[in-house]
């Protein structure tokens, strides 16, 4: 988060300079990318684990998002460097791709189709691909330094597992629809994208290599199942996988809209009362 020093002057996220502007707008800036940045500490801190944890964290990301929106669509870029375009576009990509991810946990919990699943999945994929393009922006990289690398590489690993979580559930909708040598291409190519996320999980927190090896016993089980299948009773062509149709994303969430300029945010004005100079001293004179 920027820290405060004085009305117009703050300290820069990635490279600590202290940036100071004689512009009240850079305040209103600094305040919505705070917001921002509050939003997404909930939202991370949020349990998961309940509908209304999944609910709760999905409206903070959003929130998130919208804060970062904003400020990326109505205030100048020349600010401070971690309020330019591509910082800004990062962080509403970074949030979106959290936010889905809610309503994936939540869609896997209701037992929804699997090409649900799979386009929701797909979703998530697409909003980290975007923001590993941010990522990928040479000012960016520049600007990051050695933790551009690791976010990539963080960023990168989401997309390899949620693609194979993606494929994952195209293969069982094949599997719903008795197209077993197309089950068999997903399967492995989900089983492939894994190995890919595994190999940049290197380095992570327990629980995502938890999450990892869960995930791989389940894409490991069905692939060898469905090869065995196939090889033994069904002898199906397996198609290649790029004839068959790609998974569109389905988006289902957004950056929900933010203006510093409702009252309801607001509170009342603090200068409501405050006498007009004019008339403080057209009145002084009786």
């Amino acid at each position: 988060m920027i820290r405060v020093r004085s009305l117009s002057a703050r300290t820069e996220i990635f490279s600590g300079k202290t940036v100071t502007h004689e512009d009240i707008k850079y305040e209103q800036a600094c305040i919505l990318y705070n917001l921002g940045a509050l939003h997404s500490m909930l939202g991370a801190m949020d349990k998961r684990v309940s509908e209304e944890g999944m609910k709760v964290s999905c409206t903070h990301f959003q929130c998130a998002a919208g804060a970062f929106t904003y400020l990326r669509d109505h205030f100048p870029h020349s600010y401070s460097v971690d309020m330019s375009h591509q910082i800004l576009n990062l962080n509403i990509n970074l949030m979106l791709g959290q936010a889905q991810e809610c309503l994936l946990e939540k869609s896997m919990l209701d037992n929804r189709k699997s090409f649900l699943v799979a386009r929701i999945s797909a979703q998530v994929v697409d909003y980290y691909k975007e923001a590993c393009r941010a990522l990928e922006n040479s000012e960016t990289a520049s600007l990051l330094g050695k933790i551009q690398k690791d976010w990539k590489k963080l960023v990168q690993m989401k997309i390899y597992y949620f693609a194979a979580v993606a494929h994952l559930h195209m293969g069982k909708q094949a599997e719903e629809q008795q197209k077993f040598g197309e089950r068999v291409i997903y399967f492995q190519s989900a089983l492939d994208k894994l190995n890919e996320a595994i190999k940049l999980a290197k380095g992570q927190p327990e629980t995502v290599q938890e999450a990892l090896r869960f995930t791989m016993d389940v894409i490991g089980g069905k692939y060898n199942s469905a090869k065995k299948d196939n090889d033994f009773i069904y002898h199906e062509a397996v198609p290649a996988l790029d004839t068959l149709q790609s998974v569109k994303g389905a988006p289902l969430v957004k950056a929900l809209p933010v203006n510093p300029t409702d009252p309801a945010v607001t509170g009342p004005d603090i200068f409501a009362k405050l006498v007009p100079m004019a008339a403080h001293e057209a009145s002084s004179l009786y």
